[in-house]
């Protein structure tokens, strides 16, 4: 075992030899992209909005109001402010501000249309498009809003709470 050192346990290593410099690179490479991997990352249609969640959306929901079917938005999640981070193309977001009686803005892409959601809400927690984000979630739909304005040809196929206004807390 020549050029090699043994490490007894319970000893300490030797403070005059240098670091296996290889070997801490390699395991911080690793740990960046098991970062990585764990980031969910979103865009539009055009790709020249780009976005990363720095953690799992806290839930999912499907509103059937007009207003949402019209500007495909849909189905959102909900997402904390803290944990959007924009890669590229905020600058290509608009916001829809429709009046009364919506209290909410909608946001889309300026160049493909692509909706986001309320992506630019100054809000602690909001909901963005679930057709914006690029990979799979571990959520399931938790509930239906709005069911009095959906449309007679949508079937709702799961079991999620069902509202016909705002969801009210249970």
């Amino acid at each position: 075992m020549a050029g090699q050192s043994v490490m007894l346990v319970g000893s300490r290593p030797n403070p005059c030899k240098p670091p296996n410099v290889h070997a801490l690179f390699s395991l911080r490479i690793h740990l960046e992209q098991r970062e990585a991997d764990r980031m969910i990352k979103g865009s539009c249609c055009c790709r020249a909005v780009k976005f990363e969640l720095l953690a799992e959306p806290s839930m999912m929901g499907t509103c059937h109001c007009s207003r949402c079917r019209k500007v495909g938005a849909s189905t959102f999640v909900f997402v904390k402010r803290n944990d959007l981070k924009w890669i590229d193309g905020k600058e290509h977001v608009a916001l829809f501000q429709q009046g009364s009686p919506y209290k909410y803005g909608r946001c889309f892409c300026k160049i493909c249309g692509t909706s986001l959601g309320e992506i630019l809400s100054e809000e602690d927690s909001f909901p963005i498009a679930a057709n914006a984000l690029d990979g799979e979630l571990a959520l399931e739909n938790r509930f239906h809003e709005f069911v009095a304005e959906k449309p007679a040809w949508y079937a709702i196929c799961d079991d999620a709470k069902q509202f016909e206004g705002h969801p009210t807390p249970s």
